[in-house]
Formats: structure tokens, sequence, C-alpha cells
């Protein structure tokens, strides 16, 4: 072959070539355009293909805690009510799936304590969780209607595992029997009797943070963890409580001028409170005593004083029967950061850590100090601690990086 027809030869394949690249990229962009069709016509992944478990879950992460009385309406339930709106598939895996309606917050105000659609949406809501364990969070603000929610709680008290009480109860609840998590606060029983009763002895979580500290009448002696906000009048009524708290091993404590009352009881001579403790969670706020840590320059009051207790329960020594504190976290919160402070929580933590730091160096206690800021003091919103999460003061030390004892 001459190289005129070799070059004629290649140049015709080469020819031929391209005019198969531009068909096939013809037929490549009419593909993606039926593609882009077909795509555009609907979904093309049923929801019958995914897992029922999957799809509980995202629910699950959907609906977070459902609140039900709210000011502005019902439509707190909204995600519950709306998923099962949406196809007969999705109202059966909904309404069939009592994991969805197992947590309730119910607002009790005096819109809803009149509402005949409450009570009514309160009594088919309620059912749906059986035969689950319920957890309930009641915000009680009005007497409005109080009997008629006692008396659509009655029958679901024997699955209620967690309760949060927020307000002021009017009667009694009785069958609470599978009762592990209680919180009670912004209520003031005064001369009223304790309202909950036949409590289940499985009940080791507790809460407190009342203004009648004297009126609550918990099993003391079952439980384990205990959360109390604690002001001075609860340290004065508090140790004739406490000695029968004998298993307790967690105690937090948001401190409002009661814990150096309670430490100096424990400390007294002849006493034995929370023998078990070996886990002991403090969250400070209070700005006018600062000085009771110290200074720069010596402990103060308040730094020595956890100084001794953390010594008695450390001690090869401590009394018989005691246990030995392994865990000490204090948390310094700092309100009004903007304004000028007599002394800042920095030099409280410095004061504190100067006087436990031998414990931590022998490798007696486990010590976590830590300041935590906020620009004003804990915000109240529609009666809500919008600092607290869902199971109140323990939530602030959560916050400080305590995973909650509420579980």
């Amino acid at each position: 072959m001459t190289e005129d027809e070799e070059l004629t030869s290649r140049r015709s394949r080469l020819a031929h070539i391209d005019r198969q690249i531009l068909a096939l990229e013809q037929q490549l962009q009419a593909l993606r355009d039926e593609r882009a069709d077909v795509a555009a016509q609907g979904p093309t992944t049923s929801l019958s293909t995914i897992p029922t478990e999957i799809v509980l879950h995202i629910f699950a992460l959907a609906v977070g805690f459902p609140q039900l009385g709210r000011r502005r309406g019902y439509l707190h339930t909204g995600p519950l009510l709306l998923k099962a709106a949406v196809c007969r598939e999705w109202h059966t895996l909904v309404c069939g799936a009592p994991e969805l309606w197992s947590k309730l917050h119910i607002v009790q105000n005096r819109m809803s304590g009149k509402s005949i659609k409450f009570f009514n949406r309160l009594r088919a809501y309620l059912p749906r969780s059986a035969p689950r364990y319920l957890e309930l969070r009641i915000t009680a603000r009005t007497s409005w209607g109080g009997p008629e929610l006692t008396e659509v709680l009655h029958a679901h008290l024997p699955r209620v595992e967690k309760l949060h009480w927020e307000g002021n109860i009017n009667g009694h609840l009785h069958g609470l029997s599978v009762l592990r998590c209680l919180r009670i606060s912004s209520g003031s029983w005064g001369s009223q009797t304790w309202p909950f009763r036949d409590v289940s002895h499985l009940l080791t979580h507790v809460e407190i943070h009342v203004r009648s500290a004297d009126v609550v009448h918990v099993p003391w002696g079952q439980l384990t963890c205990l959360c109390l906000n604690i002001s001075s009048a609860d340290a004065r009524l508090l140790p004739t409580a406490l000695p029968e708290a004998v298993s307790v091993e967690t105690l937090a404590l948001i401190d409002e001028g009661g814990a150096d009352e309670l430490f100096t009881t424990m400390l007294a001579p002849g006493r034995l409170l929370l023998p078990r403790l070996r886990k002991l969670f403090i969250r400070y706020a209070r700005r006018h005593d600062a000085h009771r840590w110290g200074s720069d320059s010596a402990p103060g009051s308040r730094a020595l004083l956890l100084q001794r207790l953390v010594q008695q329960r450390t001690h090869d020594n401590r009394p018989e029967g005691v246990a030995r504190l392994e865990a000490l976290h204090v948390v310094f919160f700092s309100f009004d950061i903007a304004r000028p402070q007599t002394q800042g929580p920095e030099v409280s933590l410095q004061a504190l850590r100067a006087v436990l730091e031998g414990f931590t160096a022998k490798k007696l206690l486990t010590l976590q100090l830590q300041i935590k800021e906020f620009p004003a003091p804990v915000q109240y919103i529609n009666g809500e601690d919008q600092l607290s999460g869902e199971w109140g003061a323990e939530g602030y030390i959560e916050q400080a990086g305590y995973v909650s004892f509420v579980t």
C-alpha cells in the first residue's frame, strides 16, 4: 500500500470513530433526558421497601417529646397525628407502634383544663402506648380540670416508668407500680399530704425541687441517685430524712444556699449521712458569697469545708460502713459576665483546686472543676426552665459533662 493510500485509510477510520462517538453521545444524552423524565414522575422507592424498624426510628427522632395542651392549640402532638394522616399505610404503622406514643408532656392550664377536646385527645393518646412503659411530664398550672386529669391518668399509672410533675397536685396518684424515676418541681403542697401513693419498690432516681421540702415523702432507703435543688430551709429539714437514704451512691446538688449546711451536718460527730455516697456533683451559681471560696492568697471556709468532707470520705480510716468517695465534680456558673464582679468564678475555682489537689495527686479522687458562663440567669419561658432539659435540674449537671443519671 502506498503512502497516500495509507493516509486515506487512516482518515477514513478516524472519521468512522468520530461518527460513532457522536452517535453514542447523542444516545447518552437521550438516556439522561429519559431518566430525568422518569425521576420527575415521582419517587422510585416505596416505604414498604424500607425495614419497619428503620422507619419507626426515623419517626421517633422526628416526634421527639410530644406536648398536649399548649396555649396555641394542640398541634404539639402534630408530628404523630400528621404522619398517621398521610396514608393508610402510615396510619397503620404509626398507630400500631406503641413506642411512638410512650412519651407525652401534658400541660394543664386554664384553657386545656376546661376543654373537652383536650381530655378526649388525652384519652385517645395514652392507650396507644400500651403495653409500653410511659414517660410523662405533667405541668399543672391551675386547679381547673384537676379531678378530670387524675381520672384520665388513673388507668395508665401502673405503666408510668418516668414521671416529672411540675406544679401542684389535686388528689392522689395511686398504683405507680413500675415507677423508676420521679421528678417534682415548682410545687408547694403546704399542709397537703404527699400525693404519690403506692410508689414502686423500683424507684431509685429522684429529683426534688419544691418550696416545701418537709412534705416530701419518698422511699429514701431504696434511692441510689438523688438530685436536690437545695436552699437553706431545705438543708435544715433534710437531715431528718437523709439518715434513711442509706443506698444513695450519686448525689447531685443545685446549691441555692443550703449545701454548706448539709455538708456541715454530714461532718458532725455521730452523724452518718449517705454512707454509700461515691459520686458528688455540685453546681454553684451564687454571686454574693463567692468570697467564701477564698482568694488568691488563702482558701475560704467553703473550700475548707469541702476539703474536710473529701478527706473524711477518702481516708482509709473513714468510719466503718462508709464507702469511699470516688468522684467530685463542681461547676461554677457565672451569670451577667458583662457586669463587673467582686470575685470571678476563676478565683473560686483556683481556691478549691488548691485545697483538693493533694487528693488527686495521690489518686484518691477523680476531680473535675468547671466554669459555665451564661449571659443572664436561667430563663423561664412559658413556665419552663429552658436550660434543664426534659428531666429538669440534673440537666445542669448534664451540661457540665455529666451524663444524666435518669436513664
